[in-house]
């Protein structure tokens, strides 16, 4: 059958629309696949946005920082917006490089400083969440600048304390390559840890890592000290006038010290350390004798250093010398008492040598597995903590594990026995009671976390152990142990829901309740009208979620009194006579806070005339 022209020419019309509207078609979908924050979805377009997640929490202006949540809406710019809030009330709109409506990536942008909120608003409403994100200058190369003290044992396991500057995002410390047993950061220029047993004497050096693993030049050193080295502090005597004070300490001493290194060590040569003072006869008696003393307490000082790690002490004593009037000073660290509470040991005897014990404290209801380390422990046949006994096992001759036993809280001597005699491990445990958490200045906070918390309670101490402190299984951002019972910390960043504070020290560990808040969530108010200068109709019942916390209602400014929060956070409802009213007609915005943030449903309400 045969077609007119005119048909052709209609035919071939309708063939070229339909050409054109397939195009258009597909022109439209390739634009949405590439701008997909234009998008539609199956998530209702008009429910305020949600944040679940910012990342990450802090940094210099510039940083990447990606926002995690749901329902964002809109285009690039201007019907999707964040804003970056200072607490001064300044805003800052971010450029932000792409966007879904689950994921948001933008430039922390300039110009702003401190811990600052972060809306993301919608052509349906905004969310807030407050602290958020904490502007700070780009992360330096830490400098160490001293460590205290500066001489351990070989069995490690000892406090130090740090000093320096740029200590913040620190992720490592580590001693000659071996990380820090723990660690924790107090401050930007003071890190507490406890160091790592070495393996041989000498120098360890120290290095800390921020997150930007931008590692410490610096170079300090800590020193493992070998018992096998010994200082010069053997030969020891101080002048009085005329007089030089020449009794047997001076011998005594020396051989003490021998006695001592050659329990570990198969040889020794003790050098001599002379602190002579001559008579000074244009210095007054007072004034002379003073400078005696301090002299005494100096050189005892650098005594005291040397014999730390032997597990000693040397004291400076005054005592009356026969024939003069006045007191003098004399090195008295081998007098009987001392023989007494240090331990000694001689050259082939089974007695025992304590150079160090961890850790140095527990539970006062025992069962803390305390290591001692040091010389002839194969011979111990009885270990006591003050006066109890406990059970130990022995590892080697230089090692043994003890069990501690129950007993009252407080310090305590640890007494090994063998054959030769018992020696005493001075003040060497403390015992004590059950660690417990009483209240918290706050229970909850924002995702973001970065809030200050004062954690009270009882036994925060523990001495050489280190005291831990979680939110959730996630560690504070840091924290300071103020005294055995007061905590300050800053909350970390963490996921929504219950995330227990957790602080374990030698007194055990101890729980409290804390929550993470989602961001709220407003997806409707029914009924949506009323009419000025009156009630609502009926109840007004606003949806959404993470209606959790301290919870407070805003309509157009004005504080509405909340009656009732469903068990599970989806309804807020307020009675018809406690919605605020207006005297003017037009729309208005809905805001919901809570510990999680905020959330504000643009024009979601309607005043009528």
């Amino acid at each position: 059958m045969l077609k007119s022209p005119l048909a052709i020419n209609l035919f071939e019309s309708k063939k070229k629309s339909l050409v054109w509207v397939a195009l258009m078609a597909l022109l439209i979908t390739g634009t949405s696949a590439i701008n997909p924050a234009d998008t539609a979805r199956a998530d209702d377009p008009t429910a305020t946005p949600g944040i679940t997640e910012v990342s990450p929490a802090a940094g210099p202006a510039g940083t990447d920082v990606v926002i995690t949540g749901d329902d964002f809406f809109g285009t690039i710019n201007t019907g999707l917006v964040v804003k970056f809030i200072e607490s001064n009330g300044d805003e800052t709109t971010a450029t932000i490089a792409s966007a879904d409506p689950t994921r948001i990536t933008l430039d922390a942008p300039s110009d702003v400083s401190g811990t600052v909120d972060i809306k993301v608003t919608t052509a349906a409403g905004s969310v807030v969440i407050n602290d958020a994100y904490r502007y700070r200058a780009a992360l330096t190369k830490p400098s160490l600048t001293g460590v205290s003290p500066s001489t351990v044992p070989l069995s490690g396991n000892r406090q130090v304390v740090i000093t320096g500057r740029g200590f913040t995002e620190v992720e490592s410390v580590e001693f000659d390559g071996v990380d820090a047993v723990s660690y924790r950061v107090e401050s930007s220029s003071r890190i507490v840890a406890v160091v790592p047993p070495g393996s041989s004497g000498g120098t360890a050096l120290i290095e800390v890592t921020n997150s930007a693993d931008q590692t410490s030049t610096s170079a300090l050193n800590l020193t493992y000290a070998d018992p096998c080295e010994i200082g010069n502090y053997a030969d020891i005597r101080f002048a009085y006038r005329s007089s030089v004070i020449r009794d047997a300490a001076r011998s005594k001493l020396r051989a003490a010290v021998r006695e001592m290194v050659l329990a570990e060590c198969s040889a020794v040569t003790v050098h001599r350390y002379s602190a002579t003072m001559t008579a000074t006869s244009s210095a007054s008696h007072r004034s002379y004798v003073a400078l005696q003393r301090a002299r005494a307490t100096a050189v005892g000082a650098v005594i005291n250093k040397r014999l730390e790690i032997l597990g000693s002490t040397a004291t400076v004593r005054y005592a009356k010398l026969r024939g003069q009037a006045s007191q003098a000073a004399q090195l008295n660290w081998d007098a009987k008492v001392s023989y007494r509470k240090v331990v000694l040991a001689h050259r082939g005897s089974a007695a025992a040598m304590v150079t160090s014990s961890y850790p140095r404290a527990g539970e006062i209801d025992g069962g803390t597995v305390v290591t001692i380390k040091g010389a002839n422990l194969d011979q111990v046949t009885a270990v006591k903590f003050g006066t109890t006994t406990a059970t130990f096992s022995v590892i080697d001759d230089d090692e043994i594990e003890v069990n501690t036993p129950a007993k009252a809280a407080g310090v305590v001597d640890i007494n090994l026995t063998s054959p030769a005699r018992t020696v005493v491990w001075e003040d060497a445990f403390r015992f004590v009671g059950e660690t417990d958490i009483t209240r918290t200045s706050i229970q909850s906070s924002s995702i973001a976390g970065l809030v200050a918390i004062t954690i009270t309670g009882k036994n925060f101490y523990s001495l050489d152990n280190f005291d831990d402190l979680e939110f959730g299984n996630v560690p504070a951002a840091s924290f300071v142990v103020v005294s055995p019972t007061s905590i300050t910390a800053v909350v970390p960043a963490n996921e929504v829901g219950e995330a227990d504070i957790q602080v374990s020290s030698a007194g055990g560990s101890a729980d409290f309740e804390f929550t993470y808040r989602g961001a709220p969530k407003i997806t409707g108010v029914t009924p949506g009208t009323a009419v000025i200068d009156a009630a609502p109709a009926s109840t007004v019942v606003i949806a959404g979620e993470n209606f959790e916390g301290s919870v407070r209602v805003e309509v157009d400014g004005d504080e509405a009194d909340i009656d009732d929060i469903n068990n599970a956070a989806t309804e807020i409802e307020i009675l018809a006579g406690d919605f605020p009213d207006n005297s003017e007609a037009g729309e208005v915005d809905v805001e919901v806070s809570t510990p999680g943030g905020t959330a504000v449903l643009t024009n979601g309400f309607e005043y009528t005339s």
